[in-house]
This record gives C-alpha cells, sequence and structure tokens, in this order.
C-alpha cells in the first residue's frame, strides 16, 4: 500500500509495467489506464484514512495519459486518482490539477474507488473494461457497474 501523499511518477508506472512483463507496450488510443496503490483495502475498514489523504498521479502522468496513451478513461482504487496532499513544488496551489487536465480539457472519463484487487492478484493486466453508468439526469458523475472481461 503506497502511502497518502505519494506521487506515482512516469518512472513508477514504466517501472510497473516491466514487472508486469509488459515492458515497451504500446497503448491504443482509447485504452484505460488504471491504478492499483493499495488504498482501496481501507475502504469500509478504515474509513478515517482511507480520506485522509491517498497516493496517486499527478501532472507528469496526467500528460502522459493524455499525450503519449490518448487514454479513453483513467481510475484507480483511491477517491480521486491524483495525488493528496500534493507535495509536488510545481503544484503552485492547484488541488484538483489532474481532474480538470484529463475531463474538463481532454474529456477522459475518471473511475473512483474501484476494486482492482482480483485482476492483480490473477495477474490480469489487460482486458476489455465495459463500464454501464446509472443514467441519473442533470449529474455530473454516477454509480455504476465495472467489468473487466478477459
Amino acid at each position: 500500500m503506497l502511502e497518502a501523499g505519494y506521487e506515482i511518477t512516469l518512472a513508477d508506472v514504466n517501472e510497473t509495467l516491466a514487472a508486469q512483463g509488459m515492458e515497451g507496450f504500446e497503448f491504443k488510443s482509447g485504452d484505460g489506464v488504471f491504478f492499483r496503490t493499495g488504498w482501496g483495502a481501507l475502504w469500509g475498514v478504515d474509513n478515517e484514512k482511507f480520506l485522509s489523504g491517498e497516493p496517486g498521479i499527478w501532472m507528469e502522468v496526467a500528460r502522459w495519459l493524455t499525450d503519449e496513451v490518448q487514454a479513453g478513461v483513467y481510475g484507480s482504487d483511491t477517491g480521486g486518482t491524483e495525488v493528496f496532499p500534493v507535495n509536488n513544488p510545481d503544484s503552485e496551489g492547484c488541488v484538483i490539477c489532474v481532474h480538470d487536465h484529463m475531463l474538463t480539457r481532454h474529456g477522459i472519463v475518471h473511475q473512483e474507488a474501484m476494486d482492482l484487487d482480483g485482476l492483480s492478484s490473477d495477474g490480469v493486466y489487460t482486458f476489455m473494461y465495459v463500464f454501464t453508468p446509472m443514467p441519473i439526469v442533470g449529474a455530473t458523475g454516477s454509480m455504476g457497474c465495472p467489468i473487466a472481461i478477459d
């Protein structure tokens, strides 16, 4: 489990891809990229810690997702996917910069508080991802049913 405030860097991403046997993996435009931090194990068990902050990505990885991967969706087992508190000296006081960059500026869908442990323990790193959101008129987000098909 990563600690609250841990910024996942592009070096971390590349190291993880290599550890999963995916070094040099070629992402396709529209692919989903999901980050398992271990933080999801706190949900419903230690909600105080779960809500105290979180590990996550910051702008280096966000720009990689938009510019290199051209992701269609991204998410994690944390409440917001971006690191909090932000410890990056380049943050200039911005708190939800990743949300702004990904969703507002690039239209990339974001999934939060995902249960990724089963996929990880089964060694499943590539799959077809299907998400069926609950249609709520006027909402900016929704509960839904995420499905990974191996």
